[in-house]
């Protein structure tokens, strides 16, 4: 009887050289789908919401989450902007309560960004003020100064930080991307609950503010 032929050998019915190749394949397109996962090319909202699942709300609008040259965030409101981590899940009474670790997250729409102004206006009077911090994309704390017993503002720095980067000039090629310097993230700091009704975010382009002051001038 004469020995099987090498290339007759077969592995669940199909020949060998076959199943190498889809296997090959197979390994292929897993390998591809890893890296889709890893580098996804999606929106910063979409990024935020569904991959790092770290926003409360899902943009129904404004998928980039851009600020303008002054964003009010109406956190009664099911804003996009607002964290899952430190937010009341649902606003009452025209408020939700702001705890520790409460943020927001968002891109700058304009392409230079060398501070951002931050004002917290309360729902309720604050009888005793209490310390209250802001770190921009987890780097130094600000503190904020109450301006009131409702109004609490900041500035923070951010020319020092590498990795801002507005939405349009991380989007020059042409792809509607979430890069990880477009989504930026401000983080609070505080010991004891706050009933928030809205946050004010102002990028501040320095040049830019000195250049409309001596036109006005």
């Amino acid at each position: 009887m004469s020995s099987p032929n090498r290339s007759d050998t077969r592995v669940f019915g199909l020949p060998t050289n076959l199943v190498l190749t889809l296997l090959i394949l197979l390994s292929g397109y897993y390998l591809w789908v890893l890296y889709l996962a890893a580098t996804p090319k999606v929106s910063p909202a979409y990024q935020t919401y569904y991959i790092n699942t770290d926003t409360l709300y899902w943009a129904k609008e404004n998928h980039q989450l851009a600020i303008g040259s002054q964003e009010i965030i109406d956190v009664t409101q099911k804003t996009p902007f607002i964290s899952r981590e430190g937010w009341d899940k649902v606003a009452e009474d025209n408020q939700r309560g702001l705890e520790d670790k409460a943020g927001l997250f968002f891109s700058f729409a304009q392409p230079k960004v060398d501070k951002v102004k931050i004002e917290l206006t309360l729902a309720k009077a604050q009888t005793q003020p209490i310390p209250v911090v802001a770190l921009f994309d987890g780097q130094s704390p600000a503190e904020f100064t109450w301006l009131d017993n409702k109004t609490l503002q900041t500035e923070i720095n951010v020319t020092s930080h590498a990795n801002v980067t507005s939405y349009a000039d991380a989007m020059g090629s042409g792809e509607d991307s979430a890069d990880e310097n477009v989504i930026h993230h401000i983080q609070f700091g505080l010991q004891q609950k706050l009933q928030v009704r809205q946050i004010s975010v102002t990028p501040i382009d320095q040049e830019r503010t000195a250049v409309l002051v001596l036109n006005e001038g």
